[in-house]
This record gives structure tokens, C-alpha cells and sequence, in this order.
């Protein structure tokens, strides 16, 4: 019997550390989507959610968590996507933009952003919110935008609700 607890146990652990992507489609909330990276809603479904970073350690892939899962059209391809996003810079800790804070979401097309977000908001449906801790090299890498206060070889996180493919 203590040895089956034991498995159990290890099993448990192992299935919640996992730092895979999750693109299964399943809405798993809010909460710890890397180590050391909590998100939590804002004061409404449609505000701007907090995120907290500490510690997190290297990001070598990218990470995908449904935080909601929509119920409308998804995203293939290179199309327009009109969305609500917050970014914030795993090693500062900080926003550096945010459609919330402006008050308006933004549209664009998917093959004219970094590669994080091509890659990431593929299959996400509209009405869903997204977390994506995107590692350096599939954001801006050592270019990042000038008078922009993301560091050079910087990780980001983006939490990103799809309000529509325009």
C-alpha cells in the first residue's frame, strides 16, 4: 500500500510540473502556468489580468495555457485577429503594453508579429483567453523595439483574449 501511494504520489507531482505546451483545448484557469508565473483574473472576465513572476528560471520553449476556452471561430493560419493582450517582461517584472490600459483592442494580422504569438494563438477560439510565456528567441530575441523597456534576450508573457477574426 505505501509503495502504490508513493507511485500515486510521484504521478501527481510529475502530471502537475509539466511545462509542455497545453494545447489540448481543456480550460484549466487561472493560477501557475510556468513555475514561478502566477496569473490572476482582474476585477471582471473582461479586465486586465494581474500577473506575478518569481523566479521562474529559464524559458526554453514556449508555453501555452488556456486560461478560457472560447466557443467560436478558430484561428488557422496567418489571418486578422482582433484581440485584448497584456505583455510583461519576465525579467523586469513589468508591463510593457497593454490594449487594456489604452482601452481598445487591437487588430492584426498573425504573420507580422513574433513568432511567439504566430505559433501560440494558433487553434485558439474566439472568446478564449490564452496565456503565452514566450522564451527570447520566438520574441525579439537581442532587437528589441527601440525606447521599448524589454531587455535584450528577454522572455515575455502576454495574456491575450480573442475578441474576433476581422
Amino acid at each position: 500500500m505505501k509503495i502504490f501511494l508513493s507511485v500515486l504520489v510521484f504521478f501527481a507531482i510529475t502530471a502537475c510540473s509539466s511545462t509542455e505546451p497545453n494545447l489540448d483545448g481543456g480550460s484549466m484557469g487561472y493560477g501557475e502556468v510556468f513555475p514561478g508565473i502566477v496569473i490572476e483574473a482582474g476585477p471582471s472576465d473582461s479586465a486586465e489580468p494581474v500577473i506575478t513572476i518569481s523566479n521562474p528560471g529559464e524559458i526554453n520553449a514556449l508555453i501555452v495555457h488556456d486560461i478560457k476556452v472560447g466557443d467560436g471561430d478558430e484561428i488557422f493560419g496567418y489571418g486578422n485577429v482582433n484581440a485584448h493582450y497584456v505583455g510583461v517582461g519576465v525579467n523586469s517584472g513589468m508591463t510593457f503594453d497593454s490594449s487594456f490600459t489604452r482601452g481598445a483592442p487591437i487588430t492584426f494580422p498573425l504573420d507580422k508579429v513574433i513568432a511567439g504569438w504566430t505559433e501560440g494563438l494558433q487553434g485558439m477560439q474566439v472568446g478564449g483567453r490564452r496565456a503565452l510565456v514566450i522564451p527570447a528567441d520566438m520574441a525579439y530575441g537581442s532587437n528589441p523595439p527601440p525606447g521599448s523597456i524589454i531587455e535584450e534576450g528577454e522572455s515575455l508573457i502576454f495574456v491575450v483574449d480573442l475578441i474576433g477574426l476581422p
